[in-house]
C-alpha cells in the first residue's frame, strides 16, 4: 500500500490526471482489506461476495471516522478506484499493477518464501495494460 502512494507521488505527469487525487486514492484503495484480509481469486470468493464484505468493512472504517467529509472522501475514492471509473483511477490500478509484481520478484528472489506467485496474475497482459498508461 505505501509502495503504491510513493509511486504516484514521484510519477510523471500525465495529461489529464490529477497526481494529488492518485496519491490519495493510492492510500486508501486497500482500507478494506484492513478488516477482510487480501483476497486473492485463487481463494474461490466470488466477486460479488468479495465486493460485498468489502463495501462492508469500507462501512465499518469509515464509521470509525464519525462520518463527516474525510469519511465520505475516503469512500468516493475507493468506490472511484474499484469501478476503475476516472482516468485517476486506471493509472492507480496500474500502479497495483506494477506493486504486485514487483512482489513477486522480491517473492522469487527468495525475500520472501512464497511457492506459486506467478500463478496469481498474468503478467503479459499487466505489462500490456501498461503500456496504455497516458494513451
Amino acid at each position: 500500500m505505501y509502495r503504491m502512494g510513493v509511486m504516484a507521488l514521484v510519477a510523471a505527469d500525465l495529461p489529464g490526471v490529477d497526481r494529488d487525487r492518485c496519491v490519495k486514492m493510492a492510500i486508501v484503495h486497500d482500507i478494506a482489506e484492513a478488516i477482510v484480509g487480501d483476497i486473492a481469486p485463487s481463494d474461490g470468493v466470488p466477486k460479488e461476495e468479495k465486493s460485498r464484505r468489502e463495501k462492508e468493512a469500507l462501512d465499518h472504517m469509515c464509521g470509525l471516522l464519525g462520518g463527516g467529509p474525510r469519511a465520505e472522501e475516503i469512500r468516493e475514492l475507493w468506490m472511484e478506484y474499484e469501478q476503475n471509473a476516472t482516468l485517476e483511477a486506471k493509472v492507480v490500478k496500474d500502479f497495483d499493477k506494477v506493486e504486485m509484481i514487483l512482489q513477486a520478484l522480491e517473492y522469487e528472489k527468495g525475500k520472501i518464501n512464497f511457492v506459486g506467485v506467478f500463478e496469481y496474475f498474468n503478467a503479459p497482459s499487466i505489462i500490456l495494460s501498461l503500456c496504455e498508461i497516458g494513451k
